[in-house]
């Protein structure tokens, strides 16, 4: 009964992960700051480039280094950048880099792991853009940026 169990388990370990897999993506990105970029997470992204329905929520993990030591303040932005080179800022729910974001401050040198997400607007239009996403020390610094193209979608 033990040996059905733990082969039970891991049946349902294995699907759970083959769902998790379907959902998440470890996307191809432009690293844009000083700081190395290991990787970054998007979900939901079944594919590249990745879909961001209009009224829903992306989560992003970004995993990287920081080489800055005694780092007070970190400023989260992101930015939509079209076809033709217009950018525009984007709203984040959480910009202050420091809480709800699994980094403490002040942020010591080493591997960090940061979580965020973004409110994709009901209102926008259907359109290919790239998101610039920033994380800015207490004097304006990149910390951390990268760049990830993604199309917007109806619901």
């Amino acid at each position: 009964n033990a040996e059905y169990m733990d082969s039970g388990n891991i049946f349902i370990l294995i699907t759970v992960a083959c769902v998790i897999n379907t959902i998440a993506k470890v996307i191809v990105f432009k690293n844009c700051s000083p700081n190395a970029i290991a990787t970054i997470d998007v979900t939901p992204c079944p594919e590249e480039p990745c879909p961001m329905k209009k009224g829903t929520t992306e989560y992003l993990i970004a995993n990287f280094t920081s080489t800055e030591t005694a780092i007070t303040k970190i400023t989260a932005k992101a930015f939509g950048i079209l076809k033709a080179g217009v950018v525009f800022p984007y709203p984040l729910p959480h910009p202050d880099g420091c809480t709800g974001s699994n980094i403490t401050c002040p942020l010591q040198p080493g591997q960090h792991i940061y979580t965020s997400s973004i409110v994709v607007p009901k209102d926008i239009p259907d359109v290919r853009a790239v998101v610039k996403y920033e994380l800015l020390d207490q004097s304006g610094k990149p910390l951390m940026c990268f760049e990830f193209p993604v199309v917007v979608v109806p619901a």
